[in-house]
Protein backbone atom coordinates (compact mmCIF):
# COMPACT_ATOMS: atom_id res chain seq x y z
CA UNK A 1 0.00 0.00 0.00
CA UNK A 2 3.29 2.50 0.72
CA UNK A 3 4.88 1.35 -2.38
CA UNK A 4 5.46 3.37 -5.18
CA UNK A 5 7.48 2.13 -8.67
CA UNK A 6 9.01 4.75 -10.84
CA UNK A 7 9.28 3.62 -13.94
CA UNK A 8 11.59 5.75 -16.84
CA UNK A 9 11.71 5.19 -20.46
CA UNK A 10 13.60 8.04 -23.04
CA UNK A 11 10.89 7.34 -25.53
CA UNK A 12 6.91 6.35 -23.98
CA UNK A 13 7.19 3.65 -27.58
CA UNK A 14 10.05 1.71 -25.15
CA UNK A 15 7.78 0.79 -22.61
CA UNK A 16 4.74 -1.84 -23.42
CA UNK A 17 1.13 -0.40 -23.76
CA UNK A 18 -0.06 -2.53 -20.99
CA UNK A 19 2.50 -0.55 -18.84
CA UNK A 20 1.46 2.32 -19.84
CA UNK A 21 -1.88 1.75 -19.39
CA UNK A 22 -1.42 0.69 -15.56
CA UNK A 23 0.44 3.92 -15.32
CA UNK A 24 0.33 7.72 -14.70
CA UNK A 25 2.47 9.43 -17.22
CA UNK A 26 4.92 12.61 -16.14
CA UNK A 27 6.78 13.66 -19.13
CA UNK A 28 9.42 15.26 -17.81
CA UNK A 29 11.18 16.07 -21.25
CA UNK A 30 10.88 18.99 -23.94
CA UNK A 31 7.20 20.01 -24.06
CA UNK A 32 7.93 22.00 -27.76
CA UNK A 33 9.60 18.55 -29.43
CA UNK A 34 7.77 17.97 -32.94
CA UNK A 35 5.90 14.97 -31.31
CA UNK A 36 4.39 17.09 -28.71
CA UNK A 37 3.86 19.57 -31.61
CA UNK A 38 1.88 16.94 -33.13
CA UNK A 39 0.08 15.32 -30.65
CA UNK A 40 -0.92 19.13 -29.98
CA UNK A 41 -1.80 19.51 -32.90
CA UNK A 42 -3.98 16.40 -33.47
CA UNK A 43 -5.83 17.38 -30.06
CA UNK A 44 -7.19 20.63 -31.78
CA UNK A 45 -8.33 18.89 -34.91
CA UNK A 46 -10.36 16.62 -32.56
CA UNK A 47 -11.80 19.00 -30.48
CA UNK A 48 -12.66 21.28 -33.98
CA UNK A 49 -14.38 18.49 -35.11
CA UNK A 50 -16.31 17.38 -32.02
CA UNK A 51 -17.76 20.77 -31.66
CA UNK A 52 -18.80 20.75 -35.51
CA UNK A 53 -20.30 17.54 -34.94
CA UNK A 54 -22.00 19.05 -31.89
CA UNK A 55 -23.48 22.07 -33.66
CA UNK A 56 -23.86 20.76 -36.62
CA UNK A 57 -24.20 16.95 -36.87
CA UNK A 58 -25.96 13.55 -35.32
CA UNK A 59 -24.64 11.95 -32.36
CA UNK A 60 -23.45 9.39 -34.90
CA UNK A 61 -21.16 12.47 -36.44
CA UNK A 62 -20.13 12.91 -32.47
CA UNK A 63 -19.02 9.42 -31.91
CA UNK A 64 -17.39 9.13 -35.19
CA UNK A 65 -15.65 12.42 -34.58
CA UNK A 66 -14.41 11.10 -30.93
CA UNK A 67 -13.36 7.74 -33.24
CA UNK A 68 -9.68 9.65 -33.55
CA UNK A 69 -9.06 8.75 -29.36
CA UNK A 70 -9.71 5.69 -29.40
CA UNK A 71 -7.24 3.85 -27.17
CA UNK A 72 -5.23 6.57 -26.85
CA UNK A 73 -6.19 8.03 -23.07
CA UNK A 74 -3.35 10.66 -23.44
CA UNK A 75 -5.61 12.61 -26.99
CA UNK A 76 -8.77 12.15 -24.96
CA UNK A 77 -7.22 14.44 -21.91
CA UNK A 78 -5.57 17.16 -24.28
CA UNK A 79 -8.39 17.28 -26.31
CA UNK A 80 -10.86 17.14 -23.36
CA UNK A 81 -7.91 20.33 -22.29
CA UNK A 82 -8.88 21.76 -25.67
CA UNK A 83 -12.67 22.02 -25.73
CA UNK A 84 -12.04 23.48 -22.21
CA UNK A 85 -10.38 26.34 -24.32
CA UNK A 86 -12.77 26.53 -27.07
CA UNK A 87 -15.41 26.87 -24.34
CA UNK A 88 -13.32 29.68 -23.13
CA UNK A 89 -12.60 31.10 -26.26
CA UNK A 90 -16.57 30.75 -27.08
CA UNK A 91 -17.11 32.39 -23.32
CA UNK A 92 -14.86 34.95 -23.85
CA UNK A 93 -16.08 36.35 -27.99
CA UNK A 94 -17.79 39.47 -26.83
CA UNK A 95 -14.81 40.34 -24.89
CA UNK A 96 -11.24 41.76 -26.79
CA UNK A 97 -9.20 38.14 -25.30
CA UNK A 98 -7.63 36.49 -28.01
CA UNK A 99 -8.61 33.15 -29.30
CA UNK A 100 -6.84 30.45 -27.51
CA UNK A 101 -7.86 27.46 -28.93
CA UNK A 102 -6.79 26.99 -32.33
CA UNK A 103 -10.92 26.27 -33.19
CA UNK A 104 -11.94 30.05 -33.83
CA UNK A 105 -14.93 28.91 -36.74
CA UNK A 106 -16.22 26.62 -33.98
CA UNK A 107 -15.98 28.89 -30.54
CA UNK A 108 -17.94 31.80 -32.55
CA UNK A 109 -20.51 29.27 -33.53
CA UNK A 110 -20.97 27.98 -29.88
CA UNK A 111 -20.91 31.61 -28.17
CA UNK A 112 -24.39 31.74 -30.67
CA UNK A 113 -26.00 28.47 -30.35
CA UNK A 114 -24.94 27.58 -26.46
CA UNK A 115 -25.75 29.08 -23.43
CA UNK A 116 -23.46 30.36 -20.82
CA UNK A 117 -24.68 27.41 -18.64
CA UNK A 118 -24.70 24.62 -21.72
CA UNK A 119 -21.01 25.89 -22.06
CA UNK A 120 -20.09 25.73 -18.37
CA UNK A 121 -21.49 21.78 -18.51
CA UNK A 122 -19.26 21.17 -21.26
CA UNK A 123 -16.10 22.73 -18.99
CA UNK A 124 -17.41 20.27 -16.13
CA UNK A 125 -17.97 17.37 -18.01
CA UNK A 126 -14.40 17.65 -19.60
CA UNK A 127 -13.12 18.47 -16.02
CA UNK A 128 -14.38 15.15 -15.14
CA UNK A 129 -12.90 13.07 -17.99
CA UNK A 130 -9.66 14.72 -17.37
CA UNK A 131 -9.73 13.63 -13.90
CA UNK A 132 -10.40 9.77 -15.33
CA UNK A 133 -7.99 9.75 -17.80
CA UNK A 134 -5.61 10.93 -15.03
CA UNK A 135 -6.87 8.54 -12.82
CA UNK A 136 -6.11 5.42 -15.38
CA UNK A 137 -10.27 4.97 -15.98
CA UNK A 138 -10.25 2.03 -18.61
CA UNK A 139 -10.10 3.50 -22.41
CA UNK A 140 -13.06 2.34 -23.59
CA UNK A 141 -15.36 3.41 -20.65
CA UNK A 142 -13.27 6.83 -20.53
CA UNK A 143 -14.15 7.43 -24.51
CA UNK A 144 -17.57 5.87 -24.32
CA UNK A 145 -18.09 8.69 -21.16
CA UNK A 146 -16.38 11.32 -22.85
CA UNK A 147 -18.72 11.28 -26.09
CA UNK A 148 -21.93 10.69 -24.60
CA UNK A 149 -21.03 13.68 -22.09
CA UNK A 150 -21.21 15.67 -25.07
CA UNK A 151 -24.18 14.12 -26.53
CA UNK A 152 -26.07 15.02 -23.64
CA UNK A 153 -25.56 18.76 -23.47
Amino acid sequence: EFVMFILECGQREEMLPTVISRCTELPLGDTLSSRSKKEDEKATQTACALIDALLNGTEFDVILASSAMHKNRALMKKTAEKLITVVRDAMAQNSSAPFLSGCERQALALSMDYSQERLLKIKDAMDEIIRFAEANANENLLLSRFTSSLIQI
